[in-house]
């Protein structure tokens, strides 16, 4: 069994915690990255109560992914999963991540059939 435990801390303390699930097949996220927890509320996915956004990405060898974000406060994290990816020119070794702030825009090229999580999180959290 593979386990990857990510700790996000909430905006608002001391509120109710509540529990939601959702199924997010690989056939359905082919070549296309597709958002599983995000701060705004939707039926797509599975909401937060942070100021943050978590995507999965799974795609062919030799395809490419643009990713852009609000550079004010956040950062971006982007952990390969599976398979080989580049970030920004910057390679990135199966089962680990990068970090990357002071920017809007992120590319991520698959030189392999690669799944990997993208992280988009405040820096300052409060």
């Amino acid at each position: 069994m593979n386990f990857l435990q990510i700790w996000i801390y909430p905006k608002q303390q001391n509120i109710n915690p509540r529990y939601q699930t959702r199924s997010f097949p690989k056939a359905q996220r082919k070549n296309q990255l597709v958002t599983i927890i995000s701060g705004e509320e939707g039926l797509a996915h599975c909401w937060i109560n942070q100021n943050a956004k978590l995507s999965l990405g799974y795609f062919e060898k030799g395809k490419q992914v643009n990713y852009q974000f609000r550079p004010e406060n956040m950062c971006l994290f982007v952990f390969n999963i599976s398979g080989s990816i580049t970030v920004n020119g910057q390679q990135v070794p199966e089962r680990d991540a990068i970090g990357i702030w002071d920017t809007d825009n992120v590319s991520i090229d698959s030189n392999e059939e690669s799944e990997f999580l993208i992280i988009e999180t405040v820096i300052n959290q409060k």
